[in-house]
């Protein structure tokens, strides 16, 4: 198993090789886009408690 995913790692950084700075740029956003859906926990922060947060910390260091 370790020989065939080394094999294929080796296939695929020879692909980026050959690939454009913009087929590159293309890849990135996917694999962005399919790490966010594997890691996404569906967590989700308001406007309104970031603005909260700020506005703390912002009054803690005007001293």
């Amino acid at each position: 198993m370790e020989t065939s995913t080394k094999k294929i790692l080796q296939d695929f950084n020879n692909i980026l090789n050959d690939l454009n700075l913009k087929e590159l740029e293309d890849l990135q956003d996917l694999v962005t886009v399919k790490i966010f859906r594997l890691t996404d926990t569906g967590e989700r922060i308001s406007l309104d408690k970031v603005k909260k947060d700020l506005n703390i910390r912002r009054s803690s260091t005007e001293i």
